[in-house]
């Protein structure tokens, strides 16, 4: 069996995926429960931080991703034939485009509303609001941690294994 330095590496990012979408989800249950708001401030901070590795993270991943397909393929057209590589392709892009576009948006209008509320310019029902923001972060989260495992089971589950595998 050939060892693969790529798929490593596509493992590993992966890896870190996980646990960006998981640290996510659990410091978003946090301000969920947090009652203060200047706390609440800090801990959407700390999410900024996870965020920012998200682009190079997908990038990274696409590009390991076609590099195990052309080490198991090589350059012929043969991967759009296999059904279960095409849906993990299309689900990762779907992973990569909410955490791309969505999760920043929802996380900065959620960050906003803390923020006015601390300088005293808050709406009135910035409770509800808050409340409201934050069920469209947690649909989002378990839309998020819902395609990790989808992909990890075609990955897992898949019908061709890479000829690098450990």
């Amino acid at each position: 069996m050939t060892w693969s330095f790529n798929f490593f590496i596509h493992v590993a990012l992966f890896g870190l995926t996980t646990a960006a979408v998981v640290a996510s989800f659990i410091i978003h249950r946090q301000i969920v429960k947090e009652k203060s708001w200047e706390k609440r401030l800090y801990l959407a901070g700390l999410m900024r931080i996870f965020s920012r590795f998200i682009p190079v993270n997908a990038l990274l991943l696409l590009i390991t991703g076609f590099g195990n397909m052309m080490n198991r393929y090589g350059t012929n057209n043969q991967w759009p034939s296999e059904e279960w590589l095409s849906v993990k392709v299309v689900l990762f892009v779907i992973l990569a485009a909410n955490g791309l576009y969505l999760a920043p948006r929802l996380g900065m209008k959620r960050t906003m509303l803390i923020n006015s509320v601390i300088e005293g310019n808050g709406p009135a029902d910035a409770d509800q609001q808050m409340q409201k923001k934050n069920s469209f972060v947690t649909a989002l989260s378990i839309v998020q941690i819902i395609l990790l495992i989808a992909i990890l089971f075609l990955s897992v589950y898949g019908s061709g294994k890479h000829p690098g595998m450990f």
